[in-house]
């Protein structure tokens, strides 16, 4: 709370497969300085302490569709929270916390296939 710049700088560097660039380290600190600092520490003490067992086991239990995409560092334990709580839930495994960023086309194939399986098709517009 009280060096937030300069632990958040620090702090990147975990959520990458590969080492970031000096300019990929400024841009995701500066994105996350326009979060509050009360904010940010309300995210963390929840991410830390939440419980969300009622939340998965009542998807489950009404048979939404769920999509869990975990990282790698926490596969094995993520799988076995998720076999217990929410077992029709899908799960992949792919990178770190910013997987969505590092990996953007492998994560969107992900998230196309599990929308077309249980939704619609999803046509994508090339962003050019």
């Amino acid at each position: 709370m009280y060096q937030r710049y300069e632990w958040t700088r620090k702090w990147g560097d975990g959520m990458v497969d590969r080492p970031m660039t000096p300019e990929e380290v400024d841009w995701l600190t500066d994105e996350s300085m326009r979060t509050p600092t009360y904010a940010a520490l309300s995210f963390a003490i929840d991410a830390i302490y939440a419980d969300y067992r009622p939340e998965a086991i009542l998807l489950d239990k009404n048979h939404v569709p769920v999509i869990n995409i975990v990282s790698q560092a926490v596969a094995a334990t993520a799988k076995a929270w998720l076999n217990k709580n929410a077992p029709h839930s899908e799960i992949q495994v792919l990178g770190k916390h910013m997987m969505f960023w590092e990996y953007p086309e492998k994560f969107n194939q992900m998230l196309d296939e599990f929308l077309s399986r249980r939704f619609v098709t999803i046509q994508r517009i090339p962003l050019t």
